[in-house]
């Protein structure tokens, strides 16, 4: 009597998908800022890939002692098709403040994020922001860091077309310091020091 053979049968395919449920269209998308420079001009972009940045940090002298605007960075992100946006955007901000001299630093800062959509014809609207990040305060420091996380709710569905561009756009604010004050907004998704 001979005893049939059996062979394995082979397994059904499984389908799995980056955080998105297909039927709703919904789901979590993580980008990554970062700068490159073409022809000394910086540009600051999203992207899904954990790129090298070509600078680690934008930093700028602030030299006020008053609450004011002292970095603003727009990072975009084009559409090469439709999409649509609704939820909340969650960024995490890394950002340092000190003092370029020998000097110490007291002082506070808080970063405001904005989310706007850019048109093919190069129109901004804005579709949501922060009121502020929690605050970081420097008091006789050379030099400080902090990464706050930020989130800002879109509350509606935004369309995007073809060709238009998401735009995350990181105001630095800061207060107090003399002609040597710092600050500088971290942004290298491969965290390089």
């Amino acid at each position: 009597m001979t005893l049939k053979k059996k062979y394995q049968t082979k397994e059904s395919a499984i389908a799995s998908y980056n955080y998105t449920d297909l039927a709703e269209g919904t789901g979590v998308t993580e980008y990554f800022g970062a700068n490159n420079v073409d022809n000394a001009a910086a540009s600051h972009f999203l992207s899904k890939n954990i790129t090298y940045s070509n600078d680690k940090i934008t930093h700028i002298i602030t030299g006020g002692a008053g609450d004011a605007l002292r970095l603003d960075l727009d990072f975009d992100l084009l559409f090469n098709i439709p999409a649509r946006i609704k939820g909340k955007v969650r960024c995490q901000i890394p950002w340092v403040q000190g003092h370029t001299t020998s000097g110490n630093l007291s002082g506070t800062s808080y970063a405001i994020v904005k989310v706007r959509k850019v048109t093919a014809a190069g129109a901004e609207l804005e579709i949501a922001q922060n009121v502020k990040s929690d605050t970081l305060t420097v008091a006789n420091l050379v030099c400080e860091g902090t990464v706050k996380n930020v989130e800002v709710d879109i509350t509606s569905v935004n369309l995007f077309k073809e060709g238009e561009t998401l735009r995350i756009t990181i105001e630095l604010w800061s207060s107090g310091g003399s002609s040597g004050a710092k600050i500088g907004l971290c942004h290298d998704p491969q965290n390089r020091v």
